[in-house]
């Protein structure tokens, strides 16, 4: 049985599965944003911005994300639940 780790670890595999969250994720209504590399400032202001007019979820376990997620979301946005 390949394991997690050991499928993630190919390069070809993780292209794989980005391709088919990326379609599979706007079929069912989600949008999705793919950025390269360290993106975290990236990825907490494509969340902000939409936040201010729908609701909208970041998943991820890194913490440094609601840090940014902190700091870039405006004191005032009611539609931001921590």
């Amino acid at each position: 049985m390949l394991k997690k780790d050991n499928f993630l670890s190919r390069v070809k595999n993780k292209i794989g599965m980005t391709a088919l969250i990326s379609t599979a994720l706007p079929k069912n209504g989600c949008k999705d944003v793919l950025l390269p590399g360290d993106a975290d400032v990236d990825i907490v202001q494509t969340t902000v911005e939409p936040s201010r007019h729908s609701t909208t979820t970041l998943v991820d376990e890194d913490t440094y994300l609601l840090i940014f997620l902190l700091h870039y979301s405006e004191k005032d946005n009611s539609k931001l639940p921590l």
